[in-house]
C-alpha cells in the first residue's frame, strides 16, 4: 500500500473534524504527497456531495506537507471514504512511501502560560509605495537575521509550530524554513520557558511583521534586560524597517504571553485605559508615519520625524531613520508588573513618567481613526 494510515487516524479525523490537520510523514516523495493533499477539497466534495467549510492550501512542515480541514458537516461514513480516497489517490499519483496522520497538538503555548513577563518586539516593513498598501511578505533578509538570533541563543530544541502542531527542526534547516514561510507566516522557537525561550513569528500577508519574544521562568529582571538588549540588535539589523518597537509585556494583562503571535494585529496588549489615538491598530499601511504607543525602544523613519520634528536623545540610523530608547528596560518591567496588581475600585492606572515622556514626544504619530482613514484615502484614492 503506497500510503499507510497511522493507527488511530480515522478516529482522530472524526474527533477533530471541525478543525482537523492531516499530514503525510516519512515520505520519500514530497511532491507526490503535496499533490495528494492538494486534491483533498475535491475528495471531500465527492464524499459529501457539497463542498466542506474549509480545506487550506498545503502547509509545509519539517516532517511533511499538511492541510487544515473543517469538515464538521461530514458523517463518520463520509470521513472514512475521504481517508480511503486519499489512500487510493496516493497509488494513482505514484507515491512510493508515506504515512497519513493527524499530528498531535503541541504544548508550547500551554508552557508559555507560566511566564509572568517577557520581552516582546516587532519590526514592520514599509508599505508598498506603488499601491499604498501594507507589505505582504516579511523580507527574506530579516528571516536570516532572526535565524541567527535563534541559533546564537544555544537554546534547544528548535521547534516550529503550524496551527498548533509543534515539530522539532534541525539548525541546518532553520534559515531555509524561515525563508519558506516569509510569505505565509511562521513561528519558530528555541528552548523552553523552563530553560529560557526565544520565539520568532513572521506574520503575513495580513498585519505583516517580524515579531520576537524572549522569556524564562528563572530569569531575573537583569536577565530579561540583557535579552532585550540582544533583541534590540536584531531589530537594528532588520534593514529598511519602517517602524519597530521593543517592550516588556506582563502575562496578566489582557493579551497574555501565551497568546503572542496568535495572528492579532498587535503583539502587545492595550494599555488598560487605552492607547493614545483611536486608530484600529493595524499599522501596516501606515507604518512609515504612525506609532502605536511609547515603548522602551522604537525605530522611527522620516515620515515619523516629519510629524514630530527632531527627537531629543534619538540616535541616527541609515535611510533617515532614528532609534529612540527611553530609560532602562528594568524601569518598564516595573511599570508592567504594577499593571497586574490589585487596585482600589474606581481608580485608574497612571502611566509611568517614561511612558508619559514618550507619549509627549510621539504625540503627532498617534493617529485618530479619522486621521488614519483620511491618510489611507489620500494614499489610495481608488480604494
Amino acid at each position: 500500500m503506497p500510503l499507510d494510515v497511522a493507527p488511530g487516524t480515522l478516529r482522530r479525523v472524526r474527533e477533530f473534524r471541525d478543525q482537523c490537520l492531516l499530514r503525510i510523514v516519512d515520505t520519500t516523495d514530497p511532491e507526490a504527497a503535496r499533490a495528494i493533499l492538494a486534491r483533498l477539497g475535491g475528495l471531500t466534495t465527492e464524499a459529501a456531495g457539497h463542498p466542506v467549510n474549509l480545506v487550506s492550501d498545503v502547509i509545509e512542515t519539517p516532517r511533511g506537507p499538511m492541510v487544515l480541514m473543517d469538515a464538521k458537516d461530514l458523517t463518520d461514513h463520509q470521513l472514512s471514504r475521504v481517508v480511503d480516497e486519499l489512500v487510493r489517490l496516493s497509488g494513482e499519483l505514484g507515491l512510493r512511501r508515506g504515512t497519513l496522520e493527524v499530528p498531535p497538538a503541541g504544548q508550547l503555548r500551554a508552557e508559555l502560560r507560566q511566564v509572568r513577563v517577557a520581552a516582546v518586539g516587532a519590526v514592520l516593513p514599509p508599505p508598498d509605495p506603488a499601491t499604498g498598501r501594507a507589505a505582504e511578505v516579511v523580507p527574506a533578509a530579516w528571516c536570516d537575521v532572526a535565524a541567527g538570533w535563534l541559533r546564537r541563543s544555544g537554546l534547544m530544541p528548535l521547534r516550529v509550530e503550524v496551527v498548533g502542531v509543534v515539530a522539532e527542526i534541525g539548525p541546518e534547516s532553520l534559515a531555509r524554513y524561515l525563508r519558506s514561510g516569509a510569505a505565509e507566516g511562521l513561528r519558530v522557537s528555541a528552548g523552553s520557558p523552563a530553560t529560557g525561550i526565544r520565539t520568532v513569528v513572521g506574520q503575513a500577508p495580513v498585519n505583516t511583521r517580524l515579531a520576537l519574544l524572549a522569556a524564562g521562568l528563572a530569569w531575573s529582571p537583569a536577565d530579561l534586560a540583557r535579552e532585550a538588549g540582544e533583541m534590540r540588535e536584531v531589530i537594528r539589523a532588520c534593514a529598511g524597517a519602517a517602524y519597530a518597537y521593543l517592550t516588556p509585556v506582563a502575562a496578566d494583562r489582557r493579551s497574555p504571553v501565551s497568546g503572542f503571535g496568535s495572528g492579532a494585529p498587535l503583539d502587545v496588549p492595550d494599555w488598560p485605559e487605552s492607547r493614545p489615538g483611536d486608530a484600529d491598530g493595524t499599522l501596516g499601511d501606515l507604518a512609515d508615519v504612525a506609532a502605536l504607543d511609547a515603548f522602551w525602544y522604537q525605530v522611527l523613519g522620516p515620515g515619523h520625524l516629519a510629524r514630530t520634528g527632531p527627537l531629543p536623545g534619538a540616535r541616527p540610523l541609515d535611510g533617515g531613520r532614528v532609534e529612540l530608547t527611553l530609560g532602562e528596560f528594568a524601569d518598564w518591567i516595573d511599570e508592567e508588573r504594577a499593571l497586574t496588581g490589585p487596585r482600589p475600585h474606581g481608580t485608574t492606572r497612571e502611566p509611568s513618567a517614561l511612558r508619559r515622556r514618550g507619549r509627549t514626544l510621539l504625540a503627532p504619530c498617534f493617529l485618530s481613526g479619522t486621521q488614519a482613514r483620511a491618510l489611507r484615502r489620500e494614499r489610495r484614492p481608488d480604494a
